[in-house]
């Protein structure tokens, strides 16, 4: 089911039938290297994830959505994802992975999350939307502040990978802004 559109892009729902697509993705490719590439998926892994995978989508069948496949051209080229959901605060925290390097640098990415921000701030209690990426991701980055995020809080040092130090960059937008 589409539930956002636009020139570039729709967000859809996921189906049971995706998980195969899915693994695969969340196990290969580039877009891994800028999205916490310290974050490994191991193969015994897999029945976990596909239980979570199957109850998120039952869940989602009577509320919100928390992972939908962005779609252009009829093909699936990556996901976004809400998280950290924060009842008081009346916050939420999103992602994105465009998973097909051929369809990066094309604004599809800002599209989907444009259409993803919307579609919380229009039919759910939140008035704030937070991301977090990394000081080496500078797509997102760059992304984030083209469509309106703040950078809030930047942690420094959080880790080090591949002999570099690692900042964590907090953005938020709040509702009014929209």
């Amino acid at each position: 089911m589409v539930i956002a559109k636009s020139e570039k892009c729709s967000l859809v729902s996921r189906q049971l039938e995706d998980f195969d697509w899915f693994w695969y993705w969340l196990n290969n490719g580039d877009w891994r290297d800028t999205d916490a590439p310290w974050e490994i998926t191991l193969p015994e892994e897999k029945e976990n994830i596909k239980n979570a995978f199957i109850k998120g989508i039952i869940k989602e069948n009577f509320g919100i959505k928390t992972r939908v496949w962005i779609v252009t051209n009829e093909m699936k080229i990556g996901s976004l994802n809400a998280y950290g959901f924060n009842k008081e605060k009346k916050s939420v925290k999103i992602g994105i992975g465009i998973y097909k390097p051929e369809y990066r640098g094309l604004r599809i990415a800002q599209s989907a999350l444009n259409l993803w921000i919307k579609y919380y701030f229009e039919n759910f209690d939140i008035t704030r939307i937070e991301l977090e990426t990394y000081n080496f991701n500078i797509p997102m980055i760059k992304t984030a502040e083209k469509i309106g995020f703040i950078l809030g809080k930047i942690q420094n040092n959080i880790r080090e990978w591949n002999n570099n130090k690692i900042d964590k960059y907090y953005y938020y937008m709040e509702k009014e802004y929209k």
